[in-house]
């Protein structure tokens, strides 16, 4: 559709989702490291 390929637009569209997958995970660690440290 509009001259898109398939994979490169399925890409595109899982990217923010996997972003905040990673991101949520080290903010998590950094939480519980802050918490431990005071």
């Amino acid at each position: 559709v509009l001259n898109f390929k398939l994979e490169k637009t399925g890409f595109l569209s899982a990217l923010p989702y996997l972003v905040m997958a990673i991101v949520l995970q080290g903010s998590g660690h950094l939480a519980d490291y802050l918490r431990s440290t005071k």
